[in-house]
């Protein structure tokens, strides 16, 4: 926002919105998944529907403020996603081929050879694919 003195004011609508909006990982909504029920929808505003002159000001300026909400909430989604998806790649292994295999030398104990796990190898092999067992887990020798 441009005002960050009202981001106080602000912070309950943005709340409200993210706990509204559907999320393709839980594949609900977080209101829906910790209550149980969607929470009650904020309908439109309509121009002129209130005899009151603040009050549509107010109103009207709480439908702007949930379009801009709406509007940097996609756009914050759309740079993590693409964040993300800048250092991954997709590999697909055959039955037969030989890959290595990354291990954490400080974090799985079993494969660290002396005291120094900084020191250690990261990856071990080649080891031969005998088997997939799903999109991107493989069986090996």
């Amino acid at each position: 926002m441009d005002n960050p003195k009202k981001w106080v004011e602000y912070l309950p609508w943005d709340e409200f919105y993210y706990n509204s909006s559907f999320h393709t990982i839980i594949g609900t909504t977080p209101s829906k998944l910790v209550y149980g029920r969607d929470p009650l929808s904020v309908v439109p505003y309509t121009l002129g529907s209130s005899p009151i002159e603040a009050v549509d000001s107010e109103l009207i300026k709480r439908d702007k403020l949930l379009v801009a909400l709406k509007k940097n909430l996609i756009k914050a989604q759309s740079r993590m996603i693409g964040q993300a998806n800048k250092c991954r790649c997709e590999l697909k292994f055959n039955q037969g081929d030989f890959v290595y295999v990354k291990l954490q030398p400080y974090r799985q104990f079993f494969v660290r050879g002396g005291s120094y796990s900084k020191l250690s190898r990261c990856f071990y092999g080649p080891f031969k694919v005998i088997k997939r067992i799903g999109k991107v887990a493989n069986r090996l020798e």
